[in-house]
């Protein structure tokens, strides 16, 4: 009976999503993005506060970052980042202050303009009982459901060749532990929606912890190749791994609410203020990328 009523809610959960696939988007939701390329950030002034809780978790936070600026967020719990990060995502609506990117306040843009110029990856990336292939382009189905060969492309970039040959029928095999002919494992799923993640020709990238659940050799991976990976992107990034850390241009510490430092980690951890206190002891067992011209 379990076995049914599982079936029975996949089938209804594919059903719905690929109905909401079949939407068009509404009328002046202004969802094309003529800027190509990466864009400045400017957060000014945002507060946010969760409903019934006692106090603001963001409280008048600004952040500024450069076009194709890789910026790190890092701070104890309940600092602020994952809020910062879906603010600037927009799947939260700010209670005060401003988005801009690229000149274009986010906050006051229709939705269809805000959600094209930026693309996220949380720490529980979303898995869908479909193929590879359509795993994938989920990222921009509208551009790449009918373009298998940039579907492969991106899915080479983010590093899916060696998982895509262990797959019995490719980017074509179907995906998922109920019907599915592969079982990709917490670490695989990950790799597959920062592929689908970098789908999207987004101005802006928000990664959430985009390294928990890699293993030693995909983060490996991802830390080398982080650069190359956001090319062409402004980059905010969620992590407390000290390799990634370093890997950024500017690290950004929050604390109750607000910036609390800035700069780069080496920079940070010889300051001996709160960052270092936080992260000065954690080994550093990765190589970091040679940083280049933003």
């Amino acid at each position: 009976m379990a076995a049914f009523t599982g079936a029975l809610e996949s089938t209804l959960f594919i059903s719905n999503l690929l109905a909401f696939l079949r939407l068009e988007p509404p009328r002046g939701a202004g969802s094309d993005r003529k800027d190509r390329g990466p864009a400045v950030l400017e957060a000014t002034g945002l507060a946010f506060a969760y409903p019934g809780a006692p106090r603001e978790v963001l409280s008048g936070l600004s952040l500024s970052v450069a076009a194709g600026e890789i910026v790190a967020l890092a701070g104890g719990n309940g600092a602020g980042k994952t809020t910062l990060a879906k603010l600037l995502a927009r799947l939260y609506e700010p209670a005060k202050g401003t988005i801009l990117l690229g000149g274009v306040d986010l906050t006051a843009a229709p939705p269809g303009r805000a959600h094209a110029s930026v693309a996220f990856l949380f720490q529980e990336a979303a898995r869908f009982e479909a193929t590879l292939s359509e795993n994938v382009a989920y990222g921009d189905w509208e551009s790449l459901s009918r373009t298998p060969e940039r579907i492969e492309g991106v899915g080479r970039r983010a590093g899916l060749d060696a998982l895509v040959t262990g797959m019995p029928q490719g980017y074509a095999t179907l995906l998922g532990r109920m019907f599915g002919d592969y079982t990709p494992s917490g670490g695989e799923w990950q790799r597959i929606a920062l592929a689908r993640t970098l789908a999207r020709d987004a101005a802006l990238l928000v990664l959430d912890e985009p390294t928990l659940h890699l293993d030693q050799q995909a983060e490996r991976f991802f830390i080398e190749n982080l650069r190359a990976l956001s090319a062409g992107r402004t980059v905010v990034l969620i992590t407390h791994h000290p390799p990634l850390l370093s890997a950024a241009d500017r690290v950004v510490f929050l604390s109750g609410g607000h910036v609390a430092e800035e700069g780069r980690h080496e920079e940070l951890l010889a300051r001996r203020g709160a960052y270092a206190a936080l992260f000065g002891k954690a080994p550093e067992t990765l190589p970091s990328p040679e940083r280049g011209a933003a």
